[in-house]
Formats: structure tokens, C-alpha cells, sequence
């Protein structure tokens, strides 16, 4: 089983479990990210964690033929987010927490339902009210409202009514981009050809 716990250390109230406790033949491998839980996107840089010797020596020959390592850099700085004060990680899970707490409030109190997560750092809207199509209004949001966000399609056919915002975004700007979401759901007019003119705008 392949386990991604790139969230691991970004849950609010309730303890992450890591699926590798669960193993008990060496089946389980654990991936890690330091991008998430120590901001450190543009470093390209995580683990795996596998119990297996056998699994582990394959890992390490597959790491040489693909991406073979990434720079000592990396690596060192990867390092030192991982062995040193982890303060900085408790107030940026402190942040997110209050994000959504004031995010979900203004939704509800805008009649606009919304997924309340436990961890990680973003946000599922419930945009049906308005369109189950919602590439459609990803593109009107960001074209008539400067707002941009994920369409839920892409997370699977499940979330189509649906569009996923990110709470790492400060926190006037993530609140002033939420009410003109809500805006949108609740004034939400159009045709095709409407939709058509605010693709080209995007595009244009």
C-alpha cells in the first residue's frame, strides 16, 4: 500500500495516524513531502519510509535511475527543517486553523456549504447552488471576480458541484476572495455564450 501523508504534521485537533502502523508484513510505504508542513514548495524535495530491506534496496535503485538525487542544497536544508525547532510548523497549523475557522464562518453566515476540514490547508465550497460545473465557474470567478480556485472535477466526479480554495493565502485576501465567491453562487446567471465570452477573457 502506498500511504501519501504529505499533511502529516497539518491537522487540527485530531492526531494524524500514519497507515504504516498498521503494518505488520512490510507492505506499507509512507510518503513524506518537506514542501507542506515546512513551506519549502520550490525545494523538490521528500521521503519514502519502508520497513522491507528488500523494498528499501529496490527504492534506492529505482531514485538512481529516474531523478538519480536532488542537490546537496536541498538535501541539507530538508535536513535541517526536519532535526531542528519545530515552533515555526506549530504556529503555521495555528494559522491555517484560524483561516478555516473564520473562512467557514463566513460562508455559513453567506448561506454557502462547505467541507470543514481536519488537516492540510484547504477548503471544499459547495458551488451547486450555482452550477454542478464547476470548471465553469472557476473560469467566471476568476474572470468577472479576479478570484481563482480549483474546480472539484478535478479531484474526481464526486466533487463536481464543487470548487477547492487554499487557506495559505492571507488572511484578508482569502476572507475578501470568499465573499465574492459567495456573491457569485448566489447571483449566479448565464448561458453557454456567457461562459464562452468569460473563457476568452481568461485566455486573452
Amino acid at each position: 500500500m502506498f500511504a501519501d501523508e504529505c499533511y502529516e504534521a497539518i491537522t487540527f485537533g485530531v492526531p494524524h495516524v500514519s497507515g504504516a502502523t498498521f503494518d505488520i508484513d512490510g507492505r506499507v510505504l509512507t510518503f513524506f513531502s518537506i514542501s507542506k508542513t515546512y513551506a519549502m514548495t520550490g525545494w523538490c524535495l521528500g521521503y519514502v519510509h519502508a520497513r522491507d530491506p528488500q523494498v528499501q534496496a529496490l527504492l534506492g535503485q529505482l531514485a538512481e535511475a529516474t531523478v538519480a538525487c536532488p542537490s546537496s542544497v536541498s538535501q541539507r536544508a530538508g535536513l535541517a527543517a526536519l532535526v531542528g525547532p519545530q515552533v515555526a510548523v506549530a504556529d503555521a497549523v495555528a494559522s491555517y486553523r484560524e483561516r478555516r475557522d473564520a473562512a467557514v464562518r463566513l460562508l455559513g453566515a453567506r448561506k454557502v456549504p462547505c467541507v470543514r476540514p481536519d488537516g492540510a490547508f484547504y477548503l471544499m465550497v459547495d458551488v451547486s447552488a450555482a452550477t454542478r460545473d464547476s470548471a465553469a465557474f472557476t473560469v467566471r470567478l476568476l474572470a468577472q471576480r479576479h478570484v481563482a480556485v480549483s474546480p472539484g472535477s478535478a479531484f474526481g466526479a464526486g466533487a463536481g458541484g464543487m470548487v477547492r480554495v487554499s487557506l495559505a493565502s492571507e488572511r484578508s485576501g482569502l476572507l475578501g476572495g470568499l465573499e465574492r465567491l459567495a456573491e457569485l453562487v448566489q447571483g449566479w446567471r448565464g448561458t453557454s455564450d456567457e461562459l464562452g465570452g468569460a473563457n476568452a477573457a481568461v485566455m486573452g
